[in-house]
């Protein structure tokens, strides 16, 4: 049973700010598209109508030739469905746009709107120190800081996603197996937490004595996210350590339900804020109309 500042511990952290949302009318009543497609854009409109039958007039390209991470091109577009769901396309092609390298479809979740996560924290003292949730909530507090940043820096009238975020801190011995959804979720039960309505479950494991990497389950429910001892840490993290643990979370394991694939690497970007492009997530305007097309009615330019 949960007690606190015992053994288990339970912290909520609610996020403040509000839930996504369009900029105001004003802003959004005249659209004003941004000159003429380019020719790599037009080649991949029509990659999308023969592979997908989906008209995107304005499709989102990343070239990663610009950003120093390959020399191909990779578009996505998010059609919208319901429960937060979208049909994801996704195609990769050479830098002219031309020749198609690979494409696919995945129903995933759409990277908007407010997100609730659970983070179950191992908790080792060796590794974690002695303020372990004061520390998460944190590097968490600055993923959120991070979005409403880049949502202002676009004009946008609020963030485009906002984690609202749980922290249970249980000892090793209450959790059978950390790297699975079911012991974690019946670890958090037996803890007074019903993970039924989060949309993500985060194990957060540095163990001080087991040197592993993350990975989340696409397609669990809810989300799945594990997060190993990555860098071999033996002493207490620092902040900076904090906020690395919560971006490789957030940035990258969130990433992968929102339906990145992890076959292109764009870290080498700088810098690498989200990992993923931003308009590869949605989160810019490409068709002009003054609203990211993850949240507009009419993306990429689509009647």
């Amino acid at each position: 049973m949960w007690r606190p500042f015992a053994v288990a511990m339970v912290a909520l952290t609610s996020a403040c700010g509000t839930s996504p949302a369009a900029p105001s009318a004003s802003s959004a009543a005249s659209p004003s598209a941004p000159g003429a497609p380019t020719l790599v854009q037009t080649a991949i409109t029509q990659h999308y109508e023969r592979l997908f039958g989906e008209k995107i007039p304005w499709p989102a390209v990343f070239d990663d030739f610009v950003s120093g991470c390959g020399n191909h091109v990779t578009t996505t577009a998010y059609v919208r469905q319901t429960d937060g769901r979208s049909r994801l396309l996704e195609i990769y092609t050479s830098r002219d746009g031309g020749s198609v390298i690979s494409s696919r479809s995945a129903t995933v979740r759409t990277p908007a709107g407010t997100f609730r996560v659970v983070t179950l924290l191992v908790n080792y003292p060796q590794t974690l120190g002695s303020d372990a949730i004061s520390s998460w909530q944190a590097a968490q507090a600055q993923i959120n800081l991070d979005h409403a940043s880049f949502a202002q820096s676009r004009g946008y009238g609020a963030p485009l996603v906002r984690f609202d975020n749980t922290t249970v801190l249980l000892g090793p011995s209450q959790v059978t197996n950390p790297r699975a959804l079911s012991p974690v979720m019946a670890a958090l039960q037996q803890n007074g937490v019903d993970p039924g309505g989060y949309d993500f479950v985060a194990s957060v494991n540095i163990d001080p004595s087991r040197s592993e990497g993350g990975f989340s389950t696409p397609g669990s429910t809810p989300g799945f996210i594990y997060m190993g001892n990555y860098s071999n840490w033996t002493a207490p993290l620092s902040p900076e350590n904090w906020n690395n643990v919560s971006r490789a979370v957030y940035n990258h394991e969130v990433s992968h339900h929102w339906g990145w694939p992890g076959t292109h690497d764009w870290s080498c970007s700088t810098p690498p804020t989200f990992i993923v492009p931003p308009v590869l997530l949605g989160w810019e305007d490409v068709d002009g109309d003054h609203v990211p097309e993850i949240i507009d009615p009419t993306p990429y330019g689509r009647s």
